[in-house]
């Protein structure tokens, strides 16, 4: 069969995927008229998951399983900003707020990473985890989102990553916190009274020294830091305590038990900002997630083009892909200012030699910003 055959069979392809298109739209404004006449959000992240679940799985070629997903996520982003645009026009609160969503209670680390980047009197709106931050942002209930990325103890929040790949959301800012963990109770309460330890589960490793000098203590993985020192001071049980922040502490009414308990004195956990749209102003920072075959030597060949280039990589991060056994994703962080002239025809390069290429953010590091 001739090229020109073949490329009259992908327009017809395409002449019926543009009218399925346009049928998909009308009735993603159907359902914005729904959720405006119900109150219903314009994001449902669970529903979400579900559908890319079963639109993957759905695929005969199982090969091209990641590429579905990616697919029908870009359909199901523009059918949200569809439905946006309806509520928007019938003047319902389709508009993002000005504040930013961060995964916890006052008194977070996260409420900390916030404040060091829109300020104190900034607009909040605390969630109870890191997805609903995502959804928060995808959905246009918050304009940016506070998440913890890495910890220089614990390493990589894997958490956050996964979502990173799986929500259309960017980077477009970062700070770095230092973490000054602290042992809290009710008052009057002493360490010899305790029997429980409440915290985040990184708060608890990155106190692993000392909690194992406690052996007969039983420690609780929670929902966060604060949200742990809030538990506490709500059952007013000298029997319970939580691994948090001294401002939570302050925050909820609690003593300080013992105080720096973390391992390593010197911890820090690095917060990026994400938002819907991509911000590069004053850029001196990008980040990438890339998708390689399983072969050998596809990494060291994907990154030649950085090392060709000069081009500093900070970090490297490699997940499972979720929808291939034995394929990994890789979250790469390197310096390139926002006129860096190497910069594009990198990533040219990285689209040849890698399945798949997402510019995940680029912005002003938290050195840059000082």
């Amino acid at each position: 069969m001739d090229i020109d055959t073949l490329r009259e069979r992908i327009d017809e392809v395409d002449a019926k995927l543009l009218g399925l298109f346009e049928r998909r739209m009308e009735i993603a404004r159907e359902i914005a008229r729904y959720k405006e006449d119900n109150g219903l959000p314009v994001t449902d992240a669970g529903r979400e998951r579900a559908l890319l679940d079963e639109r993957a799985s759905r695929v005969k070629d199982k090969r091209l399983a990641g590429a579905a997903r990616s697919f029908f996520r870009f359909l199901m982003d523009m059918s949200k900003e569809e439905q946006r645009r309806v509520k928007e026009a019938a003047g319902g609160p389709a508009a993002r707020t000005a504040g930013a969503a961060y995964q916890g209670v006052p008194g977070a680390y996260a409420e900390e990473a916030l404040i060091a980047c829109f300020g104190q009197g900034s607009p909040r709106k605390p969630v109870q985890r890191f997805e609903d931050v995502f959804a928060a942002v995808a959905g246009g209930e918050a304009a940016h989102g506070v998440l913890p990325i890495e910890n220089t103890t614990t390493g990589a929040v894997i958490e956050v990553h996964e979502l990173l790949e799986r929500y259309p959301c960017h980077i477009v800012g970062e700070a770095v916190i230092r973490i000054e963990h602290c042992l809290l109770g009710v008052p009057g309460a002493d360490v010899g009274d305790v029997l429980k330890v409440y915290s985040h589960p990184q708060g608890l490793s990155q106190c692993a020294r000392f909690l194992d000098a406690h052996p007969d203590w039983e420690r609780i993985p929670y929902y966060n830091t604060a949200v742990s020192a809030r538990f506490v001071a709500e059952k007013g049980d000298r029997a319970l305590a939580a691994v948090a922040s001294r401002h939570a502490a302050a925050i909820y009414g609690l003593d300080v038990l013992r105080d720096n308990i973390q391992d390593a004195p010197d911890n820090h956990t690095r917060f990026i900002v994400i938002a819907g749209e991509p911000d590069a102003a004053g850029s001196d920072k990008v980040s990438i997630l890339i998708r390689l075959d399983n072969t050998s030597g596809t990494l060291y060949n994907a990154l030649g083009p950085l090392a060709e280039a000069g081009i500093n990589m900070l970090r490297i991060e490699a997940r499972p892909a979720r929808d291939t056994n034995w394929e990994y994703l890789f979250f790469i962080d390197f310096k390139g200012e926002e006129d860096d002239p190497r910069i594009a025809p990198v990533l040219a390069e990285l689209e040849k030699r890698s399945r798949s290429v997402r510019v995940l953010g680029r912005y002003k590091s938290a050195e840059g910003a000082k």
